[in-house]
């Protein structure tokens, strides 16, 4: 199976260590760090398609069966978890696997083009194995005296990023690969940890809203595939690499 995921990584790093800043405009705050992304994927040698905003994954490569879902983080806010939108975070989607590229870039005080501090790019297995009910939005026009006001249950994940997930990512480039990854290079990649992951007991089914006590209370069922361990492996070039050891937090 072809991958991207060396060769984008790696230029990833060269940039942040070449200090390649995003270009973050007054108009456009949200989406400069995906420019950025989206600049190294081709810089490597690989095609995206031109897609919309709010496209899921953000970048699918041409001709590869791999895509590429980016989550920007201005450095000192939310570097521990991350809005999903209405997704839960996957390893596959459309037969493709999935990586998200973390990173984290300046605050507003560096201005029009702040500069990426490090980034991580893991397989989407290493935030979800795939399971989990995943429920359409729903609504009911129920609401309000006269009973024709629209309540919309709209479905929003917020899931752990690798910042909250593993030690020592701050300042380093990390690429986190399910076990036996295919195509590594020869040379030029230490592995500087491993983790395993294991698979909850029990898998979410139902909730129930309690709208004057202002509570919800989750109905769960075994989990078909309790106890199963998922293996990654955690590498850094050697040109990044500093001897440090990644683990779980």
């Amino acid at each position: 199976m072809p991958t991207t995921a060396w060769e984008v990584f790696a230029n990833c790093e060269r940039a942040v260590l070449a200090g390649v800043p995003t270009h973050r405009t007054a108009d456009d705050k949200e989406f400069h760090f995906q420019r950025w992304v989206e600049q190294r994927i081709r810089e490597a040698g690989y095609e995206v398609p031109m897609t919309g905003r709010n496209t899921y994954p953000d970048f699918p490569v041409t001709g590869v069966a791999e895509s590429y879902e980016v989550k920007g983080i201005t450095v000192g806010s939310r570097e521990n978890d991350f809005d999903c939108n209405s997704a839960l975070p996957s390893g596959q989607h459309g037969g493709a696997n999935v990586l998200y590229v973390f990173g984290r870039y300046e605050g507003s005080a560096a201005g029009e083009n702040p500069n990426v501090l490090d980034i991580v790019i893991a397989h989407g297995s290493f935030l979800n194995a795939g399971g989990g009910y995943q429920a359409d939005n729903k609504s009911m026009r129920v609401l309000g005296s006269y009973g024709d006001i629209l309540l919309r249950d709209r479905k929003m994940y917020v899931s752990y990023t690798p910042y909250r997930l593993l030690t020592g990512l701050r300042e380093h480039c990390t690429l986190v690969l399910p076990q036996d990854w295919p195509d590594r290079p020869a040379a030029g990649w230490v592995q500087v940890g491993s983790a395993e992951r294991t698979e909850h007991n029990e898998v979410l089914v139902a909730y129930h809203a309690d709208l004057p006590a202002n509570t919800l209370t989750p109905t769960f069922e075994p989990n078909p595939n309790a106890g199963a361990t998922h293996h990654f492996e955690i590498w850094r070039t050697t040109e990044g690499d500093d001897g440090s050891v990644v683990t779980l937090a």
